[in-house]
């Protein structure tokens, strides 16, 4: 257990510096690095900790926290964490749940960053839907 612990505090610590890296380097956009980076080694770290408790018939994590470490930005670690350790790779709601969640952060982030490419191809089709649904509650 003491080894489980200097390890994450060792990766911990890695982050932190890495963090205070990307401000130094990229200070306008930190906020792009620093999460993302974080929160998805510290996940990954949480997949290969929960693997050996369950190994060991240890302490376990609760599925809903990685569901939500997942949901707030780490869905590349868990997805990482659960192929590098085979762990829930049984469980087919498991799985089918992250990669809803993967498909959500894909169509979100391509939508943040091409929002106004986006507009313009679904404008007439998108007004027209809108139009269609508007007029039916007007009648």
């Amino acid at each position: 257990m003491k080894i489980t612990l200097l390890i994450g505090f060792i990766i911990c610590t890695i982050l932190v510096a890495l963090n205070i890296g990307f401000v130094k380097i990229f200070p306008e956009n930190m906020y792009l690095f620093s999460w993302p980076i974080t929160i998805n080694f510290f996940v990954f770290f949480l997949y290969w900790f929960d693997k050996r408790q369950s190994i060991k018939n240890g302490i376990r994590i609760p599925n809903t926290i990685l569901y939500i470490l997942a949901i707030t930005g780490g869905i590349v670690g868990s997805l990482a964490g659960m192929y590098c350790f085979r762990h829930k790779t049984k469980k087919i709601i498991y799985i089918l749940n992250m990669w809803v969640i993967f498909i959500l952060y894909i169509i979100v982030f391509c939508s943040y960053f091409y929002w106004s490419e986006l507009q313009i191809l679904l404008g007439d089709w998108f007004e027209a839907i809108l139009n269609s649904i508007y007029s039916k509650f007007q009648s």
